[in-house]
């Protein structure tokens, strides 16, 4: 939700800022992010839960934005949309084959790691 709220603010002042450093602002939201999610009290509520998703919504927003226009940057106007396609592409694929194999290498590492606790 925070990140299509967030990313039409970003794509106005894109324009007149690096990219490159709209990344690395959104890449510290991120972490401010993930930090707040180490935090979780015992006894947390559903907006403890909520708020560290709508700070990363607010990242997602800025990094995504920067991200496409980084590249999309100098290519002329004819190869824009083969580009986009193409990149959008080449970001889900990696995704995929990036969560098949974390999920691989933790399935080996539990069963690794439940063969020594039997033992």
């Amino acid at each position: 939700m925070t990140a299509v709220l967030v990313a039409p603010f970003v794509g106005r002042y894109i324009g007149k800022y690096d990219p490159r450093a709209f990344a690395a602002v959104s890449f510290v939201i991120f972490a401010v992010s993930y930090f707040m999610r180490a935090a979780y009290p015992p006894d947390a509520s559903v907006w403890v839960f909520v708020v560290p998703l709508l700070v990363q919504g607010v990242a997602m927003g800025m990094f995504f934005v920067a991200l496409l226009t980084i590249s999309l940057d100098r290519l002329p106007p004819e190869s824009v949309p083969a580009a986009s396609g193409l990149n959008n592409f080449l970001r889900i694929t990696s995704g995929s084959f990036a969560t098949s194999l974390t999920t691989t290498f933790w399935d080996r590492r539990e069963a690794l790691h439940q063969s020594r606790l039997v033992e």
